[in-house]
């Protein structure tokens, strides 16, 4: 068992020095050596890069390729939203015969969208730095980039989730966990700060992560916390709404 879960925790076939495999699993004695030896010739298969599962592999890779899918009904869910949204700031901006409007302006529709917006200016950017990473927070939508990529906005991710989730816990520290998986989010799912509005829009649809389902067998009310959210497996369920039935 302890060779299977080193399998999956590295998703790499296992080292074919025999003495490291023992330090990771922690084989000490004789016996646990000698049985570890066992174990790798029953079920692994030695190749020139090491020892392979190729059950495990084929799990890996299914896991991958679900998260990948869910990901992807993610953006397309919330494309939507954000096109319907679109659709209806422009209709209250022009009535709803706004097909009938100058096709001038009908062109320049994302400009028009746009133009009650503020400006950004310096004033109001404002860089946190901490000894594990660095969030660069802006009044615009997206971070500002860091040698050449987007940096993940861990407080003001954290205070959106306070803003339009206030019934769930409050997060009364980032721990590096929390932080770890927030800034995985923005790395594969939640990319900009419009997916994350959307995102805790469609919490807000689920009575279960709100903490509106009964409890049952006498259990307390659960609510969903923001460390429960951004769980990697938590959040392929939620994309697939499994929460909101």
């Amino acid at each position: 068992m302890r060779l299977l879960c080193l399998y999956f925790d590295s998703e790499n076939v296992l080292p074919m020095e025999l003495p490291t495999i023992h330090r990771r699993v922690r084989a000490v004695s004789d016996q646990d050596k000698a049985d570890v030896l066992v174990v790798l010739e029953d079920l692994f298969q030695l190749c020139d890069a090491g020892w392979r599962h190729r059950d495990a592999e084929e799990q890996i890779d299914k896991y991958h390729d679900k998260q990948s899918k869910a990901r992807e009904n993610v953006e397309a869910r919330w494309r939507k939203v954000k096109e319907a949204k679109c659709e209806d700031n422009y209709e209250k901006e022009y009535g709803r015969n706004a097909s009938a409007q100058d096709p001038h302006k009908i062109r320049n529709a994302d400009a028009i969208l746009t133009s009650n917006q503020e400006p950004v200016t310096s004033n109001q950017e404002r860089a946190i730095s901490t000894s594990n990473d660095v969030d660069v927070l802006t009044d615009g939508e997206n971070p500002l980039p860091t040698n050449g990529f987007h940096v993940c906005p861990v407080t003001r991710i954290v205070d959106l989730y306070h803003a339009r989730l206030p019934e769930l816990p409050r997060v009364e520290k980032i721990t590096a966990k929390r932080r770890s998986q927030i800034q995985q989010r923005w790395r594969e799912d939640l990319k900009d700060m419009s997916y994350w509005e959307n995102f805790f829009a469609d919490i807000r649809a689920s009575d279960f992560l709100m903490g509106r389902s009964p409890p049952t067998n006498g259990r307390p009310v659960f609510r969903a916390d923001i460390e429960f959210l951004t769980n990697a497996t938590n959040f392929a369920k939620i994309a697939e709404g499994k929460y909101h039935r």
